[in-house]
Formats: structure tokens, sequence, C-alpha cells
């Protein structure tokens, strides 16, 4: 039975032309929970068969947003984040406003993005389906949220959601060694830490009046079918909130 990264060969030798003529830098955080060198380098072959690749480890936080504005500057056809649901924000905050494209491959745990967008979550699939993109090339635009000068595409948490956030994405080895278990237990710790008496309070204006420790923001699903190329548009502020 053929495996996964056997498939991926395969694809590349598949749909290989012979001039590719757009050129992608793909985004790889080598972290991810499922992201391997041998994946990686896997899924560079299958797509060079219909692509111009180059592809980038994020050595650092924010580093796939520099990395992703660079791409935008030098005149990428597209950016592809391999990666979790971090790694796909930070490129989306690069490209926000230009009109390079944000490809998506699934690399974290969940990739919430990729299953709004209705993007396979298994990377043979994944890869499949970017490769096919090729010869049927119409970006889309999504809508961004932006939260103290930061994009992000579909969910920003504020208060006990952002502290958990922020201190698993602080040791990335653990995050990918121990998964959920981890947020788990950071979100424990850091509940008992500085929650549970007097916690700080977030009060939230919208239609009405709200007071919680956890607040999450979201942005509207994408328009029309789903998609995997996105243009990543500043945001359009519609409905009023004040936190």
């Amino acid at each position: 039975m053929a495996t996964p990264l056997d498939e991926l060969e395969r694809l590349g030798d598949l749909l290989a032309q012979p001039a590719p003529s757009k050129r992608m830098l793909i985004i790889v955080n080598p972290y991810a929970t499922t992201v391997s060198d041998r994946l990686k380098n896997l899924v560079v072959y299958a797509l060079r068969g219909r692509y111009q690749v180059d592809a980038v480890e994020t050595q650092s936080r924010d580093h796939a947003t520099a990395l992703s504005r660079e791409a935008a500057h030098e005149g990428y056809d597209i950016v592809v984040a391999f990666g979790g649901d971090g790694t796909v924000n930070e490129a989306a905050h690069g490209l926000a406003g230009s009109r390079t494209p944000l490809g998506v491959l699934p690399g974290g745990a969940t990739n919430v993005y990729c299953r709004v967008l209705g993007v396979p979550n298994e990377i043979v699939d994944a890869t499949e389906h970017l490769l096919r993109l090729a010869d049927d090339w119409h970006p889309r635009p999504v809508d961004l949220g932006l939260v103290n000068d930061r994009h992000f595409l579909f969910s920003a948490g504020l208060g006990l959601d952002a502290s958990v956030v922020e201190r698993v994405d602080a040791h990335p080895y653990r995050k990918a060694k121990f998964g959920e278990w981890y947020f788990t237990w950071a979100a424990l710790d850091i509940f008992n830490r500085r929650y549970l008496l007097n916690p700080p309070q977030i009060d939230c204006a919208t239609r009405n009046s709200i007071t919680s420790v956890c607040s999450p923001i979201r942005t509207k699903k994408a328009r029309g079918r789903s998609t995997w190329k996105t243009m990543c548009r500043p945001p359009r502020r519609k409905h009023g909130a004040t936190v």
C-alpha cells in the first residue's frame, strides 16, 4: 500500500510541466505538529511540477510575516503557509493589502483555517489541489480583522485565551511534542496563577455591554465557494465593537 510520502512523489511526476511559470514561496514552520524534513522535501518536489518553488523555514515569531512581505515585494505569484494556524496568520499579516495570494498547506494539529476554506486536511490531497490550481488561477479576497495593528484571518482572543496561546507559542518544541495536553496544562496553570482571584476583566461594548475574562473576535466566513488562494485585503468595519 502506498504511503502519503509515496503519493507526494508520484504527484510530482504525474502533474509535472516542462517549464513552470508561476513563482511560489513556501513558508514552512519546522515545529508544526505534522511537519518533518522529509515531508517538506517531498511537498516541494511535488509542487515543482507546476511552480518555481522556493522554501524557507521560519526561525522565530513573526518571521513568516517578514518572509511573506518580502515575497510580495519581490513579485512572487503566490505565498504558501505550510504549518498551523499561527503560521497562516503571520503570513496573512505580511500580505495584507498586497496583490500576492496566500495558499495554505495543513501542517498543524487542527488547521482551523484550512477547514474554514474547505481545504483538505490531508497533505497529499492538499498538495494535489494546489497543483491543479495552477491551471485554474482565480484568487479571491477574504476579510481580515485587525487588533493592535495586527491582522488576523478568522479569530483573535483576548484575556485568558490570549494568555494561553502566548504561553504555548513561546515553547514550540513542547507544543509539537505534547499537543493538546500542553494547551490544557498551560490553561490550568495560567488560570490558577492569574485568574482565580481578582482576575483581569474585559469590558466589551457592542449592542450590549459584556464583562468577561475571555473574549473571542471572529471575522465573517469567506464569501462564495471555498477557495485555496485568498487575496488578503484590509478589513472593513461593519459592526462596531469597543474593547
